[in-house]
């Protein structure tokens, strides 16, 4: 006879091995998923919980292997989660640092052949420089067919359509002007903190890109051909720019 407070249905049957304990399996994924904070948290739960349910009932219920180690990796994720977040803090920074540089070494490789086809452009033109609304058109017959890659600035180079579109600014208030009256340390071209085309100005667009920039440095070139990696916040009023 059945005892009082069992029915058949509730008896494990003794030629059937227990099943595998969902909530083991469900620890042992989470687990593994465990980089992220919630999942590691609700892996140790349900290791914990199987456990507990395989213990009361070992006839019903199999899986403690698999409870024990999602149980244990999910542990071990908590744990570590701290390293990885000092980690992060330390190398994220760095790679930022390192990627500017990169960026500013290609920013400064353009700013020197837009230099260049400057004078060139002015060599063919009295000497005088091109007028400010159509200097990008002006200068690309000097920068043969790699002229839509120059006009490129790296740093923003992905939010920059293809085609007519230019990174870099000109310095307005030289547009026009005989090179030879121009003082040598005179800005002539800079890094834009959006592209746009034939876009000229002078130290107002300058502090665009400086107020949009983590890193308030940007690559600038001068009249006389050589560029800098200027730091907006200490330099910015100093630079020249007219003639």
């Amino acid at each position: 006879m059945n005892s009082p407070n069992t029915t058949p249905d509730s008896q494990p049957n003794p030629t059937m091995p227990p099943r595998t304990s969902r909530l083991a399996v469900a620890s042992l994924i989470l687990g593994i998923l465990g980089f992220l904070i919630l999942p590691a948290l609700a892996g140790l739960i349900c290791g914990i919980v199987a456990l507990v349910r395989i213990h009361n009932n070992p006839r019903a219920l199999g899986g403690k292997g698999i409870a024990i180690a999602g149980t244990a990796v999910s542990g071990v994720m908590l744990l570590l989660i701290p390293v990885f977040a000092i980690v992060a803090a330390i190398t994220l920074p760095a790679l930022a640092q390192a990627k500017g540089k990169a960026q500013s070494i290609m920013a400064m490789n353009n700013v020197k052949q837009l230099s260049l086809a400057m004078h060139l452009y002015a060599d063919d033109n009295r000497g005088q420089l091109p007028a400010p609304e159509r200097w990008c058109d002006a200068l690309q017959p000097y920068l043969g067919g790699n002229s839509t890659a120059v006009f490129q600035n790296p740093a923003i180079a992905l939010d920059a359509p293809q085609g007519r579109t230019s990174g870099f600014g000109f310095n307005a208030r030289i547009a026009g002007t005989n090179l030879d009256k121009i003082d040598p340390g005179t800005v002539i071209i800079f890094e834009l903190q959006s592209p746009g085309w034939n876009i000229a100005g002078g130290p107002e667009l300058m502090r665009q890109t400086q107020s949009g920039r983590f890193f308030p440095a940007v690559v600038v070139g001068f009249v006389d051909g050589h560029c800098e990696t200027i730091n907006l916040g200490t330099r910015l009023e100093a630079m020249r720019w007219s003639p």
